[in-house]
Order: C-alpha cells, then sequence, then structure tokens
C-alpha cells in the first residue's frame, strides 16, 4: 500500500462488504443484493429514521420521477493528507435503493493493488469484468452484471465542454471529471443496461489519483427517467413577465384614476390629499408606461446585435432596466463569434500537428474549443500502441530483510530523449513490484534501506529529494534547494526483448553493534559492525577492559536498530530505538548532573 493510504481494503473497498449499514436493511431480490457499496445493497430500503441517514442531504431528484437523490460529504486527515470521502444515494419513494455511490479524492494505490482488488471483485461476483482503460494505464473503469457503457453523442460533449450539465441519467468517465474529460477528448459513458457494480480508479506515477465504486439498477432508473422541458432563455423570460406585469400594473393604476378623476374632474383643490393621490397615480402610470415600453424594446431587440446595440445607446438618455441583459446578451454573441474564430485557429493548428507526437499532445492540453481532439487523441492512441514495443516494465523485487526505497533515472517517453528522475518507490521485505515503465536502453537505479545500499556499476549522480518527487530533463546538473546529488548505478535494456526487467536485491547479511562498559571506572568499549553478537560482545569487552576490570555488555543491536552512547565527566548514558538519542542524553545528563556529549552511534 503507498503511504498515506488508510490501507486499501479498508477506504473504499468497505462498498464490497455484504453486512448492512445502519442506513438500510436486507434486500429482496437475490440478484441485486450482491452488489453493495458502503454497506447498502441495491434493493435495500434505508432507514429514513436512522441517524446515519440523518448526516445526507436530501431532495427530489431533478431526473428521476419518485427518487429521492441523498449525499454526504466526508473530509478527515489521513497519513498526513486530507481525503474527501462523498457518498450519493437514489432512493425510491418506499426507501428501496437504486443507486449507491461512493467517491474517493485523492485515493492512493498502486498498479499492484488495482489488478489485485478487480481479481478479488471477480472473484466475488464470480464472473470476469468488462473492462477499459485508458492507453497509458492510468485510469481503469471496470464493470460487472449486464449494466453497459455507451458514449455520450458529440452534441452531449459539447455541452460538457462548456462546463454545463448534461442531463442524461447516471454518467461516468475516466479521470472523475466530466468537463476536463470532454476538453480533453476523452470518453464519457451514460450507464444503461440492467443492474450491477463498477470500479472506477485514475491514478499518476506516485499512486496518486481518485477513485469511485458504484452499484446501480440502470433498467430501474431508466424507466423513472423525465426528461426536463428546455428552459426559455432568462432575459427573454424575465423581459416578457416584466412587460405582462407593467401592463396589468398600468390598467389597475388607470382604473384607480378615473375613480379619481370621477370624483374630482382634473383637479379639486378643495381636496388636497384627493389631489395629491390623483397626481402621485398620474406619475406612477407615466413611470409604468416607460418601464413596459422599456420592457417592450428589450424584448424586441434580443437575437439582433444591432438593434441590441441601439436599445443600449438609447440607455444613454433613458433609464433603462434591462441594459446589464442587453450587454450580457452582446457579450454572449462576442464569445460565440470568438469560439467560432479560435476553432479556425485550432483547425489549422491540429492539421499542423497531425503526425507530430509532441505538437498533438500540445494541441490536447491547450485548446477550448477541441473540436478536432477526439482525432487527435485517436493518432495520438495509435502512436502509443505503435511504440508500445519499445517500452518496458521495471520490476523491483526484495530480498532483503528491511523494507527499501527505490529511485530510477531513466526516459519515459519513447518520441524524447528527455531524462527523468523519480522517488521513492516503496518494496516491502520478500515481495516484487513493477514500479514504473522506461524506454529501451541505458537507465540508472538507486536502491536504500535502513541497512543497506544497492546501485550497480559504472556510477553516475542525479539529483534527488528526500520527500517524493519528480524530475524531468535531468542529467549531472547542479542539485538546488533540498535537492541532493545522490550516486546511481547503471543498468541497461537495449536489445532485450522481455516486457519485463527486474532488478533483483540481495539479502545483505546481518551485522552487529555491541556496547560494554565498567559500573564502577565509567569507561566503556564499543565494536564496530561484526558479523555475530558474538564477535562483537567480545570485541567491545576487550576495548573495555584495556582500563578496567569489571566490565560487562550494556547493550547489542542489529543494523536495523539504532544504539547510541552519551558520555559526561562522571557516567555514561546509553539507548537504542527509534528515539534512542534523546534518551540516551537524558539517561546521561540524570546520572551526571552535566553537560554531556555524544560518544558513538550506530544509527544509519
Amino acid at each position: 500500500m503507498t503511504n498515506g493510504s488508510a490501507g486499501f481494503a479498508k477506504l473504499i473497498w468497505l462498498a464490497a462488504v455484504a453486512a448492512a449499514s445502519a442506513i438500510g436493511s436486507a434486500a429482496d431480490a437475490q440478484q441485486l443484493e450482491k452488489f453493495v457499496v458502503d454497506g447498502l445493497a441495491l434493493g435495500a430500503k434505508v432507514r429514513t429514521e436512522s441517524s446515519v441517514y440523518g448526516q445526507y442531504t436530501c431532495e427530489d431528484s431533478s431526473q428521476f420521477r419518485d427518487f429521492r437523490s441523498c449525499r454526504r460529504v466526508k473530509s478527515e486527515v489521513r497519513g498526513g493528507r486530507n481525503i474527501t470521502t462523498t457518498t450519493t444515494i437514489l432512493h425510491a419513494a418506499d426507501g428501496s435503493v437504486a443507486y449507491v455511490n461512493q467517491s474517493i479524492d485523492p485515493a492512493f494505490f498502486t498498479r499492484e493493488e488495482l489488478e489485485s482488488e478487480i481479481s478479488r471483485l471477480s472473484s466475488r461476483y464470480g464472473e470476469k469484468p468488462h473492462r477499459q482503460e485508458l492507453p497509458n494505464r492510468t485510469a481503469t473503469i471496470a464493470t460487472w452484471g449486464t449494466i453497459e457503457l455507451a458514449s455520450l453523442p458529440d452534441a452531449d460533449m459539447a455541452i460538457l465542454r462548456r462546463d454545463e450539465r448534461v442531463l442524461k441519467g447516471i454518467l461516468v468517465d475516466y479521470i472523475g471529471d466530466y468537463t476536463r474529460s470532454a476538453q480533453a477528448g476523452l470518453p464519457v459513458f451514460s450507464i444503461q443496461g440492467g443492474a450491477g457494480y463498477a470500479w472506477v480508479g485514475s491514478h499518476d506515477g506516485q499512486g496518486r489519483g481518485r477513485l469511485r465504486v458504484f452499484a446501480i439498477d440502470a433498467a430501474r432508473l431508466a424507466s423513472a427517467r423525465q426528461l426536463p422541458k428546455p428552459p426559455a432563455p432568462p432575459n427573454v423570460v424575465a423581459a416578457q413577465s416584466s412587460v405582462h406585469m407593467k401592463r396589468q400594473q398600468g390598467a389597475a393604476q388607470q382604473a384607480e384614476l378615473e375613480q379619481r378623476l370621477q370624483e374630482c374632474g382634473e383637479s379639486c383643490p378643495d381636496k388636497p390629499d384627493l389631489d395629491k393621490t390623483r397626481l402621485e397615480t398620474l406619475e406612477a402610470i407615466e413611470r409604468a408606461s416607460r418601464e413596459t415600453e422599456d420592457s417592450e424594446s428589450f424584448t424586441s431587440a434580443l437575437g439582433n446585435e444591432e438593434a441590441l446595440r441601439a436599445y443600449l445607446s438609447a440607455c444613454e438618455t433613458n433609464k433603462c432596466k434591462f441594459a446589464g441583459d442587453a450587454l450580457a446578451e452582446l457579450d454572449g454573441t462576442r464569445r460565440k463569434k470568438e469560439s467560432k474564430l479560435q476553432a479556425q485557429i485550432e483547425d489549422g493548428q491540429y492539421r499542423t500537428a497531425r503526425g507530430d507526437f509532441k505538437a498533438l499532445k500540445q494541441y490536447v492540453a491547450s485548446c477550448s474549443v477541441c473540436e478536432f481532439a477526439r482525432d487527435a487523441l485517436d493518432e495520438i492512441n495509435q502512436r502509443v500502441a505503435e511504440a508500445n514495443g519499445k517500452v518496458f516494465d521495471l520490476e523491483i523485487c526484495n530480498s532483503d530483510y528491511a523494507d527499501v526505497k527505490v529511485a530510477v533515472a531513466g526516459r519515459r517517453d519513447v518520441f524524447s530523449q528527455m531524462m527523468t528522475t523519480e522517488g521513492w518507490y516503496s518494496v516491502g521485505s520478500g515481495k516484487c513490484r513493477i514500479i514504473t515503465k522506461l524506454v529501451r536502453g541505458e537507465f540508472y537505479l538507486r536502491a536504500k534501506s535502513a541497512r543497506a545500499e544497492w546501485m550497480g556499476n559504472e556510477k553516475r549522480s542525479f539529483c534527488t529529494e528526500s520527500k517524493p518527487f519528480t524530475r524531468v530533463n535531468v542529467s549531472d546538473d547542479e542539485c538546488i534547494g533540498d535537492e541532493q546529488s545522490q550516486t546511481f548505478g547503471r543498468h541497461s535494456n537495449l536489445g532485450d526483448n522481455r516486457e519485463t526487467y527486474t532488478w533483483r536485491l540481495d539479502a545483505k547479511p546481518w551485522t552487529f553493534v555491541a556496547l560494554a562498559y565498567s559500573p564502577t571506572a565509567a569507561v566503556w568499549g564499543w565494536s564496530a559492525q561484526q558479523p555475530s553478537v558474538e564477535e562483537a560482545q567480545k570485541i567491545a569487552l576487550e576495548y573495555c577492559s584495556q582500563h578496567a576490570s569489571d566490565c560487562e555488555v550494556a547493550r547489542w543491536v542489529r543494523d536495523d536498530d539504532c544504539l547510541v552512547l552519551f558520555g559526561g565527566s562522571k557516567s555514561l548514558g546509553w539507548a537504542t530505538g527509534s528515539n534512542a538519542q534523546s534518551e540516551a542524553y537524558q539517561n546521561c545528563k540524570d546520572a551526571d548532573g552535566v553537560r554531556c556529549r555524544l560518544l558513538k552511534s550506530s544509527c544509519n
């Protein structure tokens, strides 16, 4: 498991636990209840009175008749990282569940753990998954049951590229971001078919990514789909509503005016309150007339750029209520023109990039309209497929007694001579792990543990960091900041047609360190690393016995542990373990009461 994860089987993998959670009860249909997420099976009924259900925010679904949509977001710190878990449920009026989804961002898993989890789920469901992957294998969608993935048509993808919502039921993509997928030319799917379970994971080279699992009864939701009515343009609705309202207000005020005029004619100075009301009513009718005229003028100008500009020009002398809306309409028209112009520019960019792998990737990464992104990605994927024979998996097998960290320097891109240095990949004791893909040819490796280092022949220096890192386009250049220059050993897979290159780290023999001391004379003896405990104790006693006759062994440790000795003017202090240095210093100070200094340490 990669660092920072709370355990691959303890995060979202609770989705496969068969026990019902506090929110639901057992399902009735056997074929549905095997599809479980977070302890809640398809067909199970949520318990709306439970405290767990109270943690969700629920509302009527905007897509499915007679269904409630419930959502809960939980954030917590695991391994020093902020982890957000989002759970979504769709249940009918009787509480029965048709869809339950859980997502984790970020999630941490390796390729090996990904394959292991998919294999476990396949055993659970008794069938092979329907599986799709990105060409670079950084994202996987695996499904079981009878659910089907249908690619959204181009019209819907265009809507997603504008960062607008597409109401086509439950959607899924590779990277957990529909807008980014559409803009990059990656497919977005709607879920169709029957009931089933889906596992969707994406990750980078360091094992960090997103994870989503869900169980769904797609057929049931399809029968409950309600197609939303296309809304009228908001400006048109607002303007037309305002016109109608002003007309009604004008009619009411006209009736009131007629009543006042019947009471006092055109004026009635002998009735000042009534005359004041008459004048105020006349002003209100005039104001309403102007506002109605303004509304009608704006409404008639909608869709006509020249008329909208004329409306705004008139606003310089008249107070226009819809000036902001007119500006927004003109801005939308401008953006459409710019988008059309940008599409023409990107047309040229794409045609120029044809046949150039780097240029095609740059086009996909930087396009905004992205009309040709799908074609560009098809060509990129084709070239990647052709280049697959030029890359290999780098596998590390650790036979040592301790876990190791591995750093590698090599070419990652078959279309570039650029070299990348990255680390540190963790490989457990007695384990083998594929850590990355490299281009065939020369590459450089370095491995380290708490007790040993491994490299290879023909040494070369590269810049590294103590924490996980990736450094692009590196050679023997000067290290900066927190970087350190470290030695790597040369390896080669040139001309080797094997798909996997395995570097086997041999087990280093244990060595031992011992400390002897005299209780009366406060003298000591220390042995350097020896092949056996007996030899280490013997040497330590020999050194100590040169100065005292009552020497005895105080401590001994293996090379994966830590032994520290501090000395004062009249006494010694020693300790072992992860806090050996501070404990040894404190032991010395407690016994002597004066300043103590470090004498010996076996800590790596």
